[in-house]
């Protein structure tokens, strides 16, 4: 495995925790966001 490897998986990874985070503090605002629901979708 190369530096290039490890520096490739690591920006993958902290890019899916930020979509993790984003996709927990946005479910529970998400009843309540009328009809801004139409120009964002949640994660399942």
């Amino acid at each position: 495995m190369t530096i290039r490897d490890i520096l490739h998986e690591r920006v993958h990874r902290d890019r899916d925790h930020l979509a993790q985070l984003t996709a927990l503090t946005q479910r529970p605002v998400w009843p309540g966001m009328g009809n801004a629901r139409r120009f964002s979708q949640p994660d399942a």
